[in-house]
């Protein structure tokens, strides 16, 4: 499998393969050294939904499923020339009627939203695509893996306009009133014109940046690996706050009702208001890291971790409510579906996604279960 890892080489780096996912960390350390990253392998899936269903990047296909977890197209189709010839991880961007997807092949493909076709594909990425995409203004923003973010024509597919980082980008690009703000690994948080991609400020938070910011009031949270979550004024970049976690905050702050819930890397879960930072409540809920953003549903807080368990607990007090094991790490971001059903990614190649209502009681899973599996 080819990895999000492998970019400009550093003769003296050593390569450490690590358990159950750990050489994420490693070659995310080495990035935030600014060290050249190690040739390790695998990635998770970049899922997300559309307006009756899911879309699923993953290993060299990107797949729609219905809402009840029946695969509806593949791109590449099966027997096409570019099946096996490159992967896909970055979490797809979905219109009414198209799909952009950005490859390991460095280039970002739009692709039928009905029938799976491909309508046009760009080859100016300098380097594989780990970020997902985000379409706003005419324009699909990408996020490159080595370095920098480009804005293409949403119809074309044609460059319109590059701007560099000193590092990768490997959070999703997010649009607010026509500024683009794009974390980077290189500790930066940029605001720049949507239209031209002309910088308006920057702001280094003292740590690389893997999330996207969540958006709220004027004010964007960010998650950092020197174990912060820091909010900037939108309009000017000024840091306002900081909170200092156990460990690193890998992905996007959920943002809901006034407070702020972060998992982090030790799988601890922060609750705090918005203005001031001060603690609603923390807890340590996961027995492994948490990479993924929290899903606030109702009263829940669901919370997917890589000890291949998801959590559910009271969004007010952090009281653990249920969990149940999904037979593989999560990785992916949770996705809510039809307002009822929790769709989780896991790592295991037997349970790529598994559908939960909220009660915690699995709905479908894809693959199926065979009916002699599930009566065992």
């Amino acid at each position: 499998m080819i990895s999000p890892f492998v970019g400009r080489q550093n003769a003296h780096q050593p390569v450490a393969f690590l358990r159950r996912g750990l050489w994420l960390i490693l070659a995310l350390v080495l990035l935030a050294a600014g060290c050249g990253p190690a040739s390790v392998a695998g990635s998770w899936a970049g899922v997300t939904a559309g307006d009756d269903g899911l879309i699923v990047a993953y290993l060299d296909r990107v797949t729609r499923f219905n809402s009840s977890g029946v695969a509806r197209w593949e791109f590449p189709a099966p027997g096409d020339a570019l099946r096996g010839h490159t992967q896909f991880y970055a979490t797809p961007a979905v219109t009414e009627d198209v799909v952009y997807a950005g490859g390991y092949d460095h280039k970002v493909y739009a692709i039928n939203r009905d029938n799976g076709q491909m309508l046009w594909v760009n080859e100016d990425a300098t380097s594989r695509i780990i970020a997902g995409l985000t379409v706003a203004s005419g324009k699909v923003l990408v996020g490159i893996g080595d370095h920098g973010v480009m804005a293409l024509n949403q119809r074309t597919g044609q460059k319109e306009w590059f701007f560099d980082t000193g590092q990768g980008v490997w959070a999703t690009p997010l649009v607010v009133d026509d500024v683009v703000y794009v974390a980077s690994l290189d500790k930066h948080l940029y605001a720049l014109t949507l239209a031209t991609g002309q910088e308006l400020w920057r702001q280094d938070l003292g740590g690389a940046i893997a999330g996207s910011p969540a958006y709220a009031d004027g004010v964007l949270y960010v998650g950092t690996f020197m174990r912060t979550i820091v909010a900037v004024n939108a309009a000017d970049g000024a840091i306002l706050n900081t909170f200092q976690a156990e460990n690193w905050v890998w992905d996007t702050p959920t943002v809901t009702d006034g407070v702020l819930y972060a998992g982090d890397m030790s799988g601890n879960v922060y609750a705090l208001e918005t203005g001031t930072f001060t603690p609603v409540w923390q807890r340590k809920v996961a027995r492994e890291g948490i990479r993924t953003s929290p899903l606030a549903v109702g009263d829940l807080l669901l919370i997917g971790s890589r000890d291949d368990t998801l959590y559910a607990v009271n969004r007010a007090s952090g009281t653990p409510v249920w969990q149940q094991p999904v037979g593989g790490d999560i990785l992916s971001n949770l996705i809510l579906l039809n307002d009822d059903l929790v769709v989780v990614s896991t790592m295991s190649q037997d349970r790529q996604l598994v559908a939960f209502d909220l009660e915690g009681k699995v709905v479908w899973t894809y693959p199926p279960v065979a009916a002699s599996q599930q009566s065992q």
